[in-house]
Formats: C-alpha cells, structure tokens, sequence
C-alpha cells in the first residue's frame, strides 16, 4: 500500500503538468493571433493612410508582433508578485482596448 502512495504523489504532479503545460501554450498561440489581427487592423487604419506603407496580413501581423514583443519583453515579476488572472486579462483586453481606441480615433479622420 505506501508504495502506491509513493507512485500517487509522484504522479499527481505530473499528471497536472499535462493539463496545464498545453493550456499555456495554446494561451500563447492565442494571444499571439489576438495581438496579430489587432495589429493588422490598427496598421491599416493608420499606417497605410499616414504614410502609405501596404498593409499587413493577419500572418505578417503576428510575425511582428512577436517580434516586437521579444524586443520589449519587459521583466518578469517575482513568482509570488505573478497572478494568472491578470496575466490572462491583460493579455485579451489591452489589444481589445487598443483596437476600440483605435476604432473610435478612426470616427474623428
């Protein structure tokens, strides 16, 4: 019986890393095509009329904006200061809130 235990404590971690380790990435994956498709928009709606650049694709849109993200990459808080949910909320409403912003800047050209 104790080496059954042994085995359950062993794995329940595990067993939670299966779970949560694909969750993370499809977050990730997620938020790196919110934050594309958001980009694309605000970039057509004022690159292109501003400085007559061509617009940009959903794809080439989360290409860079990973690729500005990696270059801006602000540091990491200490793991106790960290909160998924504010880490999840930011990641969906601050392209939404830029994209509104954006949207209603566009009412006024």
């Amino acid at each position: 019986m104790k080496t059954d235990t042994a085995l359950d404590d062993i794995l329940k971690p595990i067993a939670g890393l299966v779970l949560v380790v694909p969750g993370v990435i499809l977050l990730i994956a997620a938020s790196a095509t919110w934050r594309g498709y958001v980009l694309s928009i605000l970039w057509g709606w004022f690159m292109v009329p501003a400085f007559g650049l061509p617009g940009l694709t959903v794809p080439l849109a989360i290409g860079l904006a990973l690729v500005i993200g990696f270059l801006t990459e602000r540091s990491a808080k200490k793991k106790e200061d960290f909160d998924w949910g504010i880490a999840i909320a930011q990641l969906i409403f601050s392209p939404a809130i830029a994209l509104l912003i954006g949207w209603i800047v566009t009412r006024f050209m």
